[in-house]
Order: structure tokens, then C-alpha cells, then sequence
């Protein structure tokens, strides 16, 4: 007996489909913002910011200890924050 001869179908590629990118946590803007430490409550350190949006205003950020490099701080210290816009 001949071998039968079997027809192979291929599926048709179904197109990928792609999202709108959502801001997450990596993709937000970060801004590099100079600002002055204005006090320490325990764990958290207060700095004082000028608003990136409106250079006129001030804002409080506050800030863990253990995110900051710099070891010994006081009040007065000039210390650089990132902060996340958007």
C-alpha cells in the first residue's frame, strides 16, 4: 500500500495586539530638584524644594533617612531630591 500523503494547514497569524504605555514607577518623569533640609522628625527629613512647575512656590518633601547618601545631616544642608512628576 502507498503511504498517504497528509495536507499540513497553517493557522493564520493573528496580529500582536499593543497597549498605550501607562505611567508606572520606572517610566514617570524624574526631576533632580536642589533643596535645603528644614528639620528631622525621627525617621523622616523635611527639605524644602522650589516647585519645578512654579519656580515662585516652595514645597515640603518629605523624605526617609535611610534614602538619603548622606550619613550625618542637619538643618541647613543642601541635599538633592528626585522627584517623580506626572
Amino acid at each position: 500500500m502507498p503511504a498517504k500523503k497528509t495536507k499540513t494547514v497553517e493557522k493564520p497569524k493573528t496580529p500582536k495586539t499593543t497597549r498605550a504605555a501607562t505611567p508606572t514607577r520606572t517610566t514617570r518623569e524624574k526631576k533632580r530638584v536642589a533643596g535645603v533640609v528644614d528639620r528631622i522628625e525621627g525617621d523622616i527629613v523635611v527639605v524644602v524644594i522650589r516647585d519645578p512647575d512654579d519656580p515662585e512656590c516652595q514645597r515640603e518633601v518629605y523624605v526617609k533617612r535611610s534614602q538619603i547618601k548622606k550619613i550625618e545631616l542637619q538643618e541647613g544642608d543642601r541635599v538633592t531630591v528626585i522627584i517623580n512628576r506626572g
